[in-house]
């Protein structure tokens, strides 16, 4: 255990940095740490003592890729106020993208098949017609159809990631959430979306969404060192300001058609 005082002033100095005055003991051992050494999510615990505790089992590379995705969905569910509080908000990109892309992929090839048959209803052309050149033209079209589907409903998943972290960081800053950086809310979006495969099921898709605003909102709450209602309205305030804004911009261009008629 590390006390070191200032032997001037008495006041206790970082573990690390013997120049600079601590602003926190660390719960784990018990070092004094400054302002520099503290963890992103707050002052309880030094810079190496949180990235000990920090786990997700995506990222634990000695399980099967089956095994870490189940696990950490598991965990979210049935853990939560332990996932929220240990799910580590550094370490990159990539790995919390490579997740939440799994069971959006799932999603995104289902709405691109409900959209072939959709599309095929509406012309009232089957998928295959009896003919060669007929089923050439139809199967170039099914896939066409896919294709446009699929990008569509992955690169919105994508925009939604990308775009709302950082809203979400900016609505942060706003309320107070402390160490909540654009890295911190993108990798909190995508370990939230281990459900997403489901948004397509009717009536499961809607507990999906709040699975997906609860567990956002507890890291939130945990990590940011805000109430659980001051996490609700980081995220709810600017989804408000959003819907209002679409909402304004569809009813002026409506009533802007309507005039010109």
């Amino acid at each position: 255990m590390s006390t070191t005082d200032n032997a001037a002033t008495g006041v206790p100095m970082c573990a690390e940095h013997p120049t600079r005055a601590a602003v926190g003991t660390c719960e784990r051992c018990g070092a004094f740490f400054c302002g520099a050494c503290a963890s992103p999510g707050g002052l309880s615990f030094c810079k190496n003592c949180e990235a000990r505790r920090r786990y997700v089992a995506w990222e634990d590379m000695s399980l099967g890729r089956g095994q870490r995705f189940f696990d950490t969905v598991r965990s979210s569910i049935t853990e939560l106020p332990r996932f929220a509080s240990e799910l580590p908000l550094q370490g990159g990109f990539r790995a919390p993208l490579t997740f939440a892309l799994l069971p959006n992929l799932l999603a995104s090839v289902i709405v691109a098949a409900i959209g072939v048959l959709f599309i095929g209803a509406m012309m009232h052309a089957p998928l295959f017609a009896t003919s060669k050149q007929g089923d050439a033209v139809s199967l170039i079209g099914a896939v066409a159809v896919f294709v446009t589907y699929f990008a569509t409903a992955l690169g919105s998943v994508l925009a939604y990631l990308t775009v709302w972290a950082g809203v979400l960081t900016g609505s942060a800053r706003v309320f107070g959430a402390e160490g909540l950086r654009y890295e911190s809310m993108f990798r909190i979006l995508c370990y939230a979306s281990g459900l997403n495969g489901l948004y397509v099921v009717p009536v499961i898709g809607t507990l999906v969404l709040v699975y997906h605003v609860v567990v956002t909102v507890f890291v939130i709450s945990a990590q940011g060192r805000v109430s659980a209602l001051t996490a609700l309205a980081i995220i709810g305030v600017p989804a408000v300001l959003l819907g209002t804004c679409c909402c304004g911009s569809y009813l002026l261009f409506f009533f802007t058609m309507l005039s010109r008629h």
